[in-house]
């Protein structure tokens, strides 16, 4: 379980709406729910500034550094709701959608309730409102993982296609055994020719489908908040965890 649920909606009249409806009871446990707007920014944040504004608007919501608290130990879930809704919602019957089974809930509250086993001590985890995610690896080495390193990336093992490059953020990565993967390369180019040249100067490794979810210590949060202190304060700017500036440490989990 999470300690914060943070939820980033379009605007304030939708912020406050979620206020007086918050998810039920059995999916928000007993977190602490705090919708906010992104409407404050201009332009497109990307999902790096776009969850630095979150964090701050979080914190001006419940009148606490919600990073400090996350160096103290508390666990938070960011899901982003704003935005052109452009990910896919994978499942594991993908071919057969009438043995999809879905719950009497939005799928705000589906994602939220499905998160609830992956709430990691000292870290942010980001995600998306319209993409139910199901996991290779467990909640228990999910949260391994994303303990031993400051960020941790999201991915879905794939064959290095054409299609694939021209569709996708695509990931480069070296896996070992319940160790999860270590990022040797990203690239967003969509270009094939590109991702297959940094492949084979990499000696090879595995092609992961950047899902542009994310978990990350409180401690890098701190500083990436320090490091955009200017596009915060003007609320302008672009920045993607993803492809933008991710060390070589971190890590993707596969589906």
């Amino acid at each position: 379980m999470f300690d914060y649920v943070v939820v980033v909606v379009s605007d304030d009249s939708e912020a406050a709406k979620l206020k007086l409806s918050e998810p039920r009871k059995d999916v928000l446990l007993d977190s602490i729910f705090v919708p906010v707007p992104e409407s404050g920014w201009n332009g497109a944040a990307g999902n790096g500034l776009g969850t630095l504004f979150a964090i701050e608007n979080a914190s001006e919501a419940i009148e606490k550094d919600l990073v400090e608290e996350v160096k103290q130990g508390k666990s938070v879930l960011i899901v982003h709701t704003a935005g052109e809704g452009t990910r896919n919602m994978l499942t594991r019957t993908c071919k057969n959608k009438a043995f999809v089974e879905v719950p009497n809930l939005t799928i705000l509250e589906g994602v939220i309730k499905q998160f609830q086993d992956f709430g990691v001590p000292s870290r942010i985890m980001v995600t998306w409102g319209d993409q139910f995610l199901l996991f290779v690896d467990s909640a228990e080495e999910i949260r391994k993982y994303a303990q031993n390193t400051h960020v941790m990336l999201f991915g879905l093992r794939a064959e290095l296609t054409e299609e694939v490059a021209s569709k996708y953020g695509i990931q480069i990565v070296r896996c070992a055994e319940k160790e999860g993967c270590e990022l040797l390369d990203f690239d967003d180019t969509r270009n094939y020719k590109v991702v297959k040249n940094k492949l084979q100067k990499r000696g090879g490794g595995e092609v992961m489908v950047n899902m542009g979810m994310f978990a990350m210590s409180g401690v890098l949060a701190e500083r990436m908040l320090d490091a955009f202190s200017d596009n915060l304060r003007e609320r302008k700017g672009k920045f993607d965890f993803s492809n933008d500036s991710m060390p070589r440490q971190s890590q993707a989990i596969y589906r």
